[in-house]
């Protein structure tokens, strides 16, 4: 992914891979990855929380207009410095790959911790196999590492 230019490590030269990502972040990674149009100049963007000028306007409009990323609060806040949690994850991976219900049945124990909005997001995701756990949970507050993100997306786009 590095040799893709869809993530790059920090300035000191380290990757901290098991550094939490935030959703600008990974916006600028889904945005990488996907090859989505991103504008030069944000005269405006749909979030008020992301203004032009923002550290992550350009992304967060970006994956906006794709249907990837629609925000909290009746789809007014980014929120790009909070962490991406788990189960928004599955949401944005599906959503940014078009991923559908393939119908199959899927075992997850702690599906009923995942908000309604996410729920058949991470199904999904389940049963095209890119999230994996051994014990059947899916894990859906957890925030996600940069290791993480890196290794569903791998997994999403081959």
């Amino acid at each position: 992914m590095a040799g893709l230019h869809v993530i790059t490590g920090y300035t000191d030269g380290t990757f901290r891979p098991s550094q939490p990502i935030n959703r600008g972040q990974s916006a600028r990674i889904l945005t990488n990855a996907l090859e989505l149009p991103v504008p030069e100049n944000v005269d405006s963007t749909p979030f008020v929380d992301t203004p032009p000028g923002h550290t992550y306007a350009d992304v967060a409009a970006a994956v906006y207009e794709a249907g990837i990323m629609i925000g909290s609060n009746n789809n007014q806040y980014f929120k790009g410095g909070d962490y991406l949690t788990r189960q928004q994850m599955a949401s944005i991976l599906v959503r940014g790959l078009e991923l559908e219900n393939t119908g199959e049945a899927v075992t997850i124990v702690d599906l009923d911790q995942t908000y309604d909005a996410h729920r058949e997001n991470v199904e999904i995701l389940t049963q095209h196999g890119i999230t994996i756990t051994e014990d059947n949970r899916f894990r859906p507050n957890e925030n996600v590492s940069r290791a993480q993100l890196v290794v569903f997306l791998d997994r999403a786009l081959d």
